[in-house]
């Protein structure tokens, strides 16, 4: 899939993030995105692809971290201390948690189908 073929504004968990992805020519215009970076939201332009940019950042990385588990057999306990230690403490599970685990599962589903080479977490199909 090269393009979603439509406009769209991808809002994340606002109150944690303040991050809002376009994709579209007329939508920068939308009136309510001035009052929104007044409440300090940073406004990215997407390229219109599957996952935008902030999912296929975040979900790239949960599941390399996941694959690392899964298919080369570390200990889980021990990739997150060496996570600890790189990325401040960056705890990967909350963020899932914040997501859900369901949501986190499709949004794998989806990169998997638009890149083959995606990584889908097992562990999301067996938690549900």
């Amino acid at each position: 899939m090269d393009d979603l073929n439509c406009d769209f504004i991808h809002f994340f968990n606002t109150i944690y993030i303040k991050l809002i992805e376009l994709c579209g020519s007329n939508l920068e215009r939308f009136t309510p995105l001035k009052d929104l970076k007044k409440l300090g939201f940073h406004i990215i332009c997407s390229k219109g692809n599957l996952g935008a940019l902030a999912n296929l950042l975040l979900f790239n990385e949960i599941a390399s971290f996941f694959k690392i588990i899964e298919k080369y057999d570390y200990n889980f306990k021990e990739c997150q201390t060496v996570y600890d230690l790189l990325y401040e403490k960056r705890n990967l599970l909350n963020i899932i948690d914040t997501i859900g685990i369901e949501l986190c599962n499709k949004i794998c589903k989806n990169l998997k189908e638009d890149d083959e080479n995606f990584y889908h977490p097992k562990i999301f199909k067996k938690a549900l």
